[in-house]
């Protein structure tokens, strides 16, 4: 049953696309409403997916092929509104939306109307590059955005982690919660900053566009799995791994190889 509604969902998919197009609409969104209308068709099975399995399948790939197309001259330009929206918005949002559930619910606890906050907070990347692609705003707006949406995941989960903290051991302190946030941070970006390198090195010693396509698919999944296991952030780490590898890989990407990932990339984003 479960294999067969995932078929089902796939074709949906393909033919919701070609509906979005036709209306001139961004596809996630045609996805979102029509995603919401078929939750309340009674008969369908429910699906139940641990949160650990969604955060690793999906997550880091879609992390890392963002930071790869980004240019990293740009976000390193923009990289001062880009980390006012990914943290100052994230976390403004966080709260807001932790004070309304508080406000609907008197009897949910403060930190753990925050962590639903921090949980709705991060707008979605590969949804915003979509979006913007079909308004054609200024590249400076989009570098922003795009930008913001890598990076605010990482500050959401920061929040989130802080917030359950606080649920579990009903104890907050402020110097403590910057503490932790500062080195799930840095480590993170350190980790992702040393196996980005590692990926390039392989890279340029395998030359075999197959496995290297392989090694691209591979590669976000190790910065993840990497940094959560030392825990830090493994959003960051798939984020930096994918600037990394998407400033040198001109240099040491062959044409065939280019052509390739960015094929299956394009297709397993979608």
């Amino acid at each position: 049953t479960l294999v067969a509604t995932v078929i089902i969902l796939l074709a949906a998919i393909a033919v919701l696309s070609q509906l979005a197009q036709r209306i001139h609409v961004p596809y996630p969104t045609v996805m979102v409403l029509v995603g919401l209308s078929i939750s309340f068709v009674p008969w369908l099975p429910t699906i139940h997916v641990p949160p650990d399995v969604l955060f690793l399948v999906f997550l880091p790939p879609l992390l890392f092929a963002a930071a790869w197309r980004t240019a990293w001259i740009d976000f390193r330009r923009n990289i001062r509104p880009i980390l006012g929206l990914a943290i100052g918005y994230v976390l403004v949002l966080a709260l807001c939306a932790g004070a309304a559930m508080h406000y609907l619910v008197p009897d949910l606890p403060w930190a753990a109307a925050f962590a639903l906050g921090a949980i709705i907070a991060p707008p979605d990347p590969i949804a915003a590059a979509s979006v913007l692609t079909s308004m054609g705003v200024s590249r400076r707006l989009t570098t922003v955005l795009e930008g913001e949406s890598l990076i605010n995941d990482a500050a959401g989960l920061t929040f989130y982690s802080l917030a359950v903290l606080a649920a579990v051991t009903g104890k907050f302190s402020a110097g403590h919660a910057a503490v932790v946030s500062v080195t799930m941070v840095g480590g993170g970006i350190a980790i992702g900053f040393v196996l980005g390198y590692i990926a390039l090195w392989i890279h340029g010693w395998i030359n075999d566009p197959r496995a290297e396509t392989v090694m691209t698919l591979l590669s976000p999944f190790a910065a993840y799995l990497a940094a959560d296991a030392a825990g830090m952030s493994g959003v960051l780490s798939t984020v930096v791994m994918g600037l990394v590898v998407s400033r040198r890989a001109p240099f040491i990407f062959g044409s065939l190889l280019r052509l390739r990932s960015r094929a299956v990339w394009d297709t397993m984003n979608f």
